[in-house]
């Protein structure tokens, strides 16, 4: 077995703390590149490591629940269309974590989403054709049973809601440009929208149950961190 699948089904059976461990990783990650890479913007220095962190806490489990839904349908490669959703979705979540990393200011901020934007495209449409399908039992942590009796609307959202995103972002750089709105804003909109919609829901017993809460804890940690930070001048 190789290491790559022991982590994935690592994943599967602990995906709460395995999900902690790996925010905490590469926010780790992110202060030594930073030390080495700007070590003359000190002020920075946290808000890139608290952004890394919520992206990695909201964004983890946006990507396993697109790959939940990819990997249990059964039409092969580019006619699955939750192919591409995974595909953007895994390129997106990369390309966020690029951004912040490579973040020195507000006047890098529209540059970087349009390179890195570019890149997370193509980031994701290879990762998800290397990526070998392996399907979740029905009794794991999604709920496949609610997500078999979605509406066709239902079905169809997650992939127009990225569209509103790209447009809210785009939108918010031209207001950055503009002096009306602040860095911190559009990467509110970046990380906290973009991760908003996912695919399938994760299963649990009861919407605000312990358990519920617990299940949804790196998701709500995310929220709290990118709200506060959205308060960051």
């Amino acid at each position: 077995m190789t290491a790559l699948k022991r982590v994935q089904i690592h994943f599967q059976n602990h995906p709460i703390a395995l999900t902690f461990v790996l925010a905490g990783f590469l926010g780790l990650f992110t202060l030594v590149l930073h030390g080495y890479y700007s070590p003359d913007m000190p002020e920075l220095l946290w808000f890139k490591v608290l952004l890394a962190v919520a992206t990695v806490l909201l964004g983890l489990p946006f990507v396993e629940a697109s790959y939940a839904v990819f990997s249990n349908d059964p039409r092969a490669g580019i006619r699955n269309p939750y192919f591409w959703l995974y595909a953007f979705n895994l390129g997106y979540f990369w390309s966020l974590l690029n951004v912040i990393w490579n973040l020195s200011g507000p006047e890098s901020l529209t540059p970087l989403f349009i390179q890195w934007g570019l890149t997370g495209i193509l980031f994701g449409i290879a990762m998800a054709c290397l990526q070998r399908r392996t399907p979740l039992s029905k009794s794991d942590n999604w709920n496949f049973e609610r997500f078999d009796r979605q509406k066709p609307w239902a079905r169809v959202f997650p992939f127009l809601w990225p569209l509103l995103v790209i447009a809210l972002i785009v939108g918010n750089l031209v207001d950055l440009k503009a002096g009306r709105t602040s860095m911190t804003q559009v990467l509110f909109i970046a990380i906290f929208m973009g991760t908003l919609v996912r695919p399938i829901a994760q299963k649990t017993s009861h919407p605000w149950s312990g358990h519920a809460l617990i299940t949804a804890s790196p998701q709500i940690t995310g929220v709290l961190i990118v709200v506060v930070l959205s308060y960051w001048q």
